[in-house]
């Protein structure tokens, strides 16, 4: 993954022991973005990630993916969240529960940058050995590993 979001790094992870809400989370994330050495307006990239949340994030296997297509980015930003005991306050089916948190800032101008990095996301969270292994990660350098 580290090569389809050359800015990713350790500080974009997150581990949290206790349940976290969907807007807490998705802002500790959005927040390790912007302290990136990229340039955006943080505003408007704020807005957009909370008016597609609001069209739903669940893709299924605990994963919530907020997202947002930005006009100054050259590639993919990425932050990651784990939440063990639960992401709450966002909608997901009943029988279900979402720990995972991955937001994904790509670049306006490359469709096909976005779709790789949520394709290749997916395909982790869809292989059961590997999502269990990273729900029973303690550090966020466990998870670090698992994504790159």
């Amino acid at each position: 993954m580290l090569s389809l979001c050359p800015n990713f790094k350790k500080e974009n992870v997150f581990r949290w022991e206790h349940s976290i809400s969907f807007d807490l989370a998705t802002g500790l994330l959005f927040e390790s973005l912007v302290s990136n050495p990229v340039s955006f307006n943080p505003l408007i990239v704020w807005n957009e990630i909370q008016m597609r949340s609001k069209q739903g994030v669940y893709m299924g296997s605990g994963l919530l993916l907020p997202h947002a297509r930005v006009k100054e980015l050259s590639s993919p930003l990425l932050a990651f969240g784990v939440g063990i005991n639960g992401v709450t306050s966002t909608s997901v089916p009943s029988n279900q529960t979402a720990n995972l948190v991955c937001l994904v800032l790509s670049p306006a101008s490359s469709p096909m940058a976005h779709t790789k990095v949520i394709a290749r996301i997916a395909s982790k969270v869809m292989d059961s050995e590997w999502l269990t292994s990273l729900l029973n990660s303690k550090t966020t350098t466990e998870i670090y590993e698992h994504l790159v």
